[in-house]
């Protein structure tokens, strides 16, 4: 049975409706494309209103973990109405900074492995078509 990409249009919900975070620490702005259980494509732009941007216009690496975490979540949970799974670890991580005011960061998660209520997740971040971040990220699913 061949799998079909699912634009959030057709069935899914913004991420502030499947994710328990909420402003300001919510840092995916919308999702692209998604394949439930699978894999998830969702965007983020950095502006100047967003509060973890420092005075010089640049977003702090860490925050990127958390994107591709929320990403991760998102990609892991096999359905809407599934609570998102929790972040049990990070592995792999490599950030290529500075990211500025003004990038529009285009953030991939795809479930590479399950095993018990646990999932590994590969992310990473593309602005402009190139590898910004990239993390393998194990989470725990809290529904099992």
């Amino acid at each position: 049975m061949a799998s079909e990409h699912l634009p959030l249009d057709s069935c899914h919900l913004p991420p502030a409706f499947q994710l328990p975070h909420r402003y300001p620490f919510l840092l995916l702005d919308r999702l692209l494309m998604v394949e439930p259980g699978r894999w998830v494509v969702g965007l983020k732009a950095v502006t100047r209103n967003d509060p973890f941007v420092d005075a010089a216009g640049a977003l702090p690496p860490v925050l990127l973990a958390e994107v591709m975490a929320q990403a991760a979540g998102l990609a892991s949970a096999p359905a809407t109405g599934v609570r998102p799974a929790l972040l049990a670890r990070i592995d792999r991580y490599r950030c290529r900074p500075p990211i500025v005011v003004g990038d529009r960061l285009l953030v991939t998660a795809r479930v590479v492995r399950r095993f018990g209520a646990s999932v590994i997740v590969r992310a990473a971040v593309r602005i402009n078509d190139r590898p910004r971040a990239a993390a393998e990220l194990v989470l725990h699913s809290q529904d099992r």
